[in-house]
């Protein structure tokens, strides 16, 4: 979850036992994790990632599969009399 001044990473689909927050004001490079530094910053974090899963974490995704098949395949399929 990233906005102008922080990025939260975090593995969303499993509980993550290394989160990260970078400051990117002072550490435009993102490499000094400062999580443990800022519990606020994280709470306010991980609250945004969750309502944009609309879950609380670790999130159930399910995975969408789409089984037509691509346009480039059935162009292909045509091309060859398939």
């Amino acid at each position: 979850m990233r906005d102008d001044e922080w990025n939260y990473v975090v593995t969303v689909h499993q509980e993550d036992d290394a989160p990260e927050l970078y400051d990117l004001d002072d550490d435009p490079e993102e490499r000094t994790n400062v999580h443990d530094q800022y519990p606020e910053v994280v709470a306010k974090q991980r609250c945004r990632l969750e309502a944009v899963l609309g879950q609380p974490l670790p999130a159930q995704l399910n995975e969408v599969c789409d089984p037509a098949p691509s346009s480039m395949a059935v162009m292909l399929q045509k091309r060859l009399g398939r």
